[in-house]
């Protein structure tokens, strides 16, 4: 099922907007059509006696529904990064505490940027210094933190926490 064809299917039921997203849709309609397939490779089994060629199709089944599943997860949550709701609490916090706070932190921080409160943090980040900062190449001698940058994963949550209103919880 396409994408065109659940925005149409959930139109009709009077839904205009969806609630979830493309890919979310997608990993959703994927997940309904293998559970379908697995039924009927089930109820094959029960009909025929040849258990070693269904044996081979589920296996084949099963390795081809994992690469199904991530290509859902790639395109909801990144090439190779984990699963996390952005939020400063739960995650931005310690990125922040242990690779920006010792230098923009105290009486005299860096570049006169404080970094320690979520307040001061989301100030930087809704207005660009943040994510400017974090983004350059580290060959670039603005580039931050200076002492190594950002792992991927964690530059690709500070700017979905960002997109996402820079919410504390």
């Amino acid at each position: 099922m396409t994408f065109p064809q659940i925005s149409q299917t959930l139109a009709n039921v009077g839904i205009k907007e969806p609630i979830i997203a493309h890919a979310e849709l997608e990993a959703i309609a994927l997940f309904s059509l293998a559970f379908i397939q697995l039924a009927q490779l089930y109820l094959n089994m029960q009909r025929t006696r040849s258990f070693l060629h269904n044996f081979c199709g589920i296996i084949l089944f099963v390795l081809a529904l994992q690469g199904c599943q991530y290509e859902s997860e790639d395109a909801l949550f990144g090439p190779g990064c984990p699963d996390r709701i952005a939020s400063y609490d739960a995650f931005v916090e310690t990125i922040i505490t242990s690779r920006c706070s010792g230098c923009h932190s105290g009486s005299n921080p860096e570049g006169g940027l404080m970094l320690t409160a979520y307040q001061e943090v989301k100030t930087a980040a809704l207005n660009g210094q943040l994510l400017e900062r974090i983004e350059l190449p580290p060959s670039n001698s603005a580039s931050m933190p200076p002492n190594g940058s950002l792992d991927t994963c964690d530059v690709q949550l500070i700017r979905s926490w960002i997109d996402s209103g820079a919410p504390e919880f």
